[in-house]
């Protein structure tokens, strides 16, 4: 008798099920309450098509009737359709023409639902452009969910598999929220990204102060600030008189003209003076871009809120 292991936790011989928890014993018996369900499962391969089988499998229970599985890659995209009259496999490059050639075909054969395993970047243009196109839905899958189930080995049983697994309603969605909000969460990313590099930049300056024994840190609370700016640029031109320096510093700050002479007293080299100007010329380039990204982020959400 034939060894088939169920997806819900159980293994199967023939017609009797070896329960592992309450939960799959519930399902096990509702689903048995109808003779048209069955508990998806996956035997060996029947006649050297295990496609085959798991088609024949999966249409015993059918909850999406027109739909489509992706398997998305860096170059290609296997797209598998199973609707009541086509069960076709087909690959496309993925270029922007490619992915407007699959949603053509998709929706050329009838398609309502579309799912595809969630594949980090190289899935974002294929579901920005399918959530162009009036497709009932369209699914983000954890990969998690579908990788414990055995029989997949390529590409074009990947999407063959997962367009099963749609079919049956077995696929779970990743909560993908609208695109405005992946896009401001995107912004915001980048954003905190570029802070974190501003702030890799102030430590690599405090560094370089550090080596010259100049103890600019010990007397402002910024060196990036605007005092702190002005000594470092005059600093990185070559100035090293302390005086000098210490009459770029803002009036209002806490330090005494005195103290500062004395914390800026040091010995600057034309070395130090070079890793001073190239990461402050960085850091005037990051305060400008997260500016503007500040600024796009505030008109994002004052947009959200009209």
């Amino acid at each position: 008798m034939p060894r088939i292991r169920g997806t819900h936790g159980h293994e199967k011989w023939g017609d009797r099920a070896m329960l592992k928890t309450t939960s799959d014993r519930d399902r096990i018996h509702s689903d048995a309450a109808s003779p048209h369900r069955r508990v998806l499962c996956r035997s060996e391969a029947v006649g050297g098509s295990s496609t085959d089988e798991v088609v024949r499998c999966m249409d015993l229970d059918v909850v999406v009737t027109h739909g489509a599985g992706l398997d998305v890659h860096k170059q290609v995209i296997v797209a598998t359709v199973l609707t009541p009259t086509v069960t076709e496999t087909r690959s496309f490059g993925s270029l922007t023409p490619d992915l407007l050639a699959l949603a053509d075909w998709l929706q050329a054969c009838g398609v309502t639902h579309v799912a595809m395993e969630a594949t980090g970047v190289y899935g974002k243009p294929v579901v920005n452009l399918l959530e162009a196109y009036p497709f009932q839905a369209v699914l983000v899958v954890n990969p998690q969910h579908i990788q414990g189930m055995p029989g997949r080995k390529t590409d074009v049983q990947d999407s063959q598999w997962i367009a099963g697994l749609l079919r049956i309603g077995a696929l779970k969605a990743s909560d993908i929220p609208p695109r405005p909000q992946r896009e401001l969460r995107e912004i915001v990313r980048y954003r905190a990204s570029l802070q974190q590099a501003r702030a890799t930049e102030s430590n690599r300056i405090q560094k370089v102060l550090e080596g010259a024994n100049v103890k600019l840190g010990s007397v402002i609370s910024d060196v990036l600030g605007v005092t702190g700016q002005r000594i470092l640029a005059a600093l990185a031109d070559g100035v090293i008189d302390p005086a000098v320096l210490a009459d770029l510093a803002d009036p209002r700050i806490r330090a005494s003209r005195e103290t500062l002479i004395t914390a800026l007293t040091g010995l600057v080299n034309a070395y130090q003076r070079l890793m001073l100007r190239v990461p402050l010329q960085h850091v005037a380039f990051l305060d400008r871009q997260i500016v503007a990204l500040s600024d796009e982020i505030a008109t994002r959400l004052a947009a959200r809120t009209l």
